[in-house]
């Protein structure tokens, strides 16, 4: 059965009927703070810290909203002589156990991915 609902002020057409479509989550932003001293270890970090902060939202039962960015943020500390960096990632719970299983979730199609 096709049900129109409204999602983040657009209307779309979906099936509902898994315990997992008959909600739409919350989406919630999750950040990852650090440091780094040399820009030449920028590409590398950025990739560590994505990493890393997908596996921290899967060990407290979220997991990626795919068709929202991650955002990387870095600005120069002068005192320090190092760069700090913030990464932003979007995700919406499923549950630690269904984590492990749930690739992502698509917000614009209310939809579920394995």
């Amino acid at each position: 059965m096709l049900t129109l609902l409204t999602v983040y002020g657009r209307q779309i057409w979906t099936r509902l009927g898994s315990s997992m479509a008959d909600k739409i989550p919350s989406i919630t932003a999750k950040i990852l703070e650090g440091t780094f001293k040399s820009d030449a270890d920028m590409a590398d970090q950025q990739s560590k810290a994505h990493e890393l902060i997908e596996r921290m939202m899967r060990e407290s039962g979220y997991v990626p909203v795919l068709n929202m960015a991650t955002q990387w943020y870095v600005e120069w500390n002068s005192e320090n002589d190092s760069y700090d960096y913030t990464i932003v990632k979007y995700g919406v719970q499923t549950g630690k156990r269904k984590s492990k299983t749930i690739t992502g979730w698509d917000s614009d199609l209310n939809k579920w991915y394995t």
